[in-house]
């Protein structure tokens, strides 16, 4: 994330970029599951070709994915995020596992 909210992603200009430049409104679910935290993000997203940014955001992990910073498919995924809903269950941790366990026991 920058300093003025934007979500970046890298990507090797595949599917995801096909599918974000058919609908630029995403959503995306975030989970902390170990620690009950969730959190939904509503946003538009545009397909950039930067290469400071790429610069910026690449990792050693990303040559799993990608053939270097050099990579000429390599593409940045902007996110600006439209609304979001944050939620935590760590009060009730116990109850809330318990009503999962039991709906997905009983299919309710």
């Amino acid at each position: 994330m920058d300093s003025d909210g934007q979500i970046w992603f890298l990507s090797n200009n595949c599917k995801h970029n096909a599918n974000s430049t058919k609908c630029d409104h995403i959503h995306l679910f975030c989970a902390k599951a170990m620690n009950m935290e969730f959190m939904n993000l509503y946003r538009k997203a545009k397909i950039v070709q930067d290469k400071s940014i790429i610069e910026e955001l690449y990792q050693k992990s990303d040559n799993n994915r990608l053939d270097g910073k050099d990579d000429p498919n390599i593409t940045e995924i902007k996110i600006v995020p439209t609304d979001a809903h944050y939620w935590d269950i760590k009060n009730n941790r116990l109850v809330s596992l318990l009503k999962m366990g039991l709906g997905a026991i009983t299919g309710k």
